[in-house]
């Protein structure tokens, strides 16, 4: 009895040294599938800029666009793009004797007016008119003058400002409606841009700050200087309008052309950098 309850409890002790040791293999072996590779680096202190882009259209400092006043076929255009004017100079002219301009009528009362008072000033000086005759022809010359040039200003577009015509919408032939766009002169030593930013960004620009410029196809950057901040925002983009004056002497960059516009909004030293 005593041999038989020997045999047995090293049997059962056999079978547990066996499991165990089959356990401890089997969680070996889980273990070793759990394990994932990883690549590591050390961390360190560096400088960053947080940079925020937007984009707008350049336009010259100083910058007229010139719409038709009249309904009228477009007589003669007297320049080219990339030409310079000068103010005052005749860039597009249309047609005198269509009837929207009534310029030949205004003509021809000026000119009989004209003629009417040169001879009650002579008459005047030699005594043979009244004074209130010769104020009458005087002021009737004067009134038709000044319809006249009125209606001269309206079939000869003249350039309000010197500068580079940058577009020219119509050419010799065209009929124009009124409000129809004709030229656009702009000067371009300097050039303007204007881009919206939002609600959240609005409070980090002022004044003074500085903005880069680049364009697609342009080599190099231009600076640019914040010259006004909108106090409001526009009501259909709900963006708040901000204007730059860039420093163009080089003539690097054209007026109407698409360009990006970078700021940096804050700069960081000794951050930690992942």
């Amino acid at each position: 009895m005593n041999k038989s309850l020997t045999k047995l409890i090293g049997l059962l002790a056999l079978t547990t040294v066996v499991s165990s040791c089959s356990g401890d293999q089997a969680a070996e072996q889980a273990t070793i599938e759990r394990t994932i590779a990883v690549k590591t680096q050390l961390v360190g202190l560096s400088n960053r800029q947080i940079i925020k882009t937007y984009t707008g259209s350049l336009e010259g400092e100083k910058q007229a666009v010139l719409y038709s006043k009249v309904a009228e076929a477009v007589e003669k255009v007297n320049v080219k793009e990339g030409q310079v004017a000068t103010a005052g100079m005749v860039l597009i002219s249309l047609d005198r004797t269509g009837p929207s301009s009534q310029h030949q009528q205004a003509k021809s009362i000026y000119k009989n007016s004209e003629k009417n008072y040169k001879k009650m000033e002579y008459l005047f000086k030699e005594g043979a008119v009244s004074e209130s005759a010769y104020d009458a022809a005087r002021t009737d010359y004067e009134v038709n003058k000044a319809s006249f040039e009125a209606a001269e200003q309206l079939v000869d577009i003249r350039s309000p400002i010197g500068g580079v015509v940058t577009s020219v919408d119509v050419s010799e032939g065209d009929f124009v409606q009124v409000g129809s766009r004709l030229a656009t002169v702009a000067t371009t030593k300097k050039l303007r841009v204007k881009f919206g930013v939002n609600a959240a960004d609005i409070g980090t620009f002022e004044k003074g700050a500085k903005v880069h410029i680049t364009a697609d196809g342009i080599t190099g950057e231009a600076i640019g200087e914040v010259v006004a901040i909108a106090g409001s925002a526009d009501p259909v983009s709900r963006t708040f309008e901000v204007e730059a004056l860039i420093d163009n002497k080089d003539g690097l960059f054209k007026p109407g052309i698409f360009a990006r516009i970078e700021f940096v909004e804050r700069d960081l030293t000794d951050v930690v950098v992942v």
